[in-house]
């Protein structure tokens, strides 16, 4: 399912709403997209209201930088997956394993084939370690870190595939 934002910026679901993607063209600002994808992120992850919204606002404003040093010098080929999240209680093992994988993974497939088919990069981040391999098994590699909020953030780059 996509959701448009009038952002630039596309919202994917999962058949059956279990995981989302929030993919984010080149040229997009990570600020105004979040701002717009709010209302869509709220509805399908529940996503806490406009405290956490706030936060999120100032995460952006942080990851914003890095990612514009990041993809400096691709000609506008690269996808930043804004938001990469299953819903609570979709089971499996951990954030990276069991249904919530299956359902994160479901939505990024279509996403990556189209990165590997034009040629595009595709950036996102992990605050949880045991998304590692998840992120890995997709072909993302670490890039750049910090903290925010106290938590350690990384920012993971797939190259797209020949």
């Amino acid at each position: 399912m996509l959701l448009p934002s009038g952002s630039g910026a596309v919202a994917l679901a999962a058949p059956g709403g279990g995981a989302v993607a929030v993919v984010l063209p080149a040229g997009a600002r990570v600020p105004q997209a979040v701002a717009a994808l709010h209302g869509a992120l709220r509805g399908l992850l529940r996503f806490g209201g406009w405290a956490r919204a706030a936060r999120l606002w100032l995460y952006a404003q942080a990851v914003e930088p890095r990612r514009e040093r990041l993809t400096a010098g691709r000609g506008g080929k690269f996808l930043y997956l804004l938001a990469v999240g299953a819903r609570a209680g979709a089971g499996g093992a951990g954030a990276g394993g069991g249904a919530a994988a299956a359902a994160r993974e479901a939505v990024l497939r279509p996403v990556l084939a189209h990165a590997d088919a034009v040629g595009a990069a595709c950036f996102t981040e992990m605050t949880d370690p045991a998304d590692g391999p998840f992120f890995a098994g997709l072909g993302f590699a670490p890039a750049d870190d910090f903290t925010m909020f106290g938590v350690p953030v990384v920012i993971l780059v797939r190259e797209p595939k020949a």
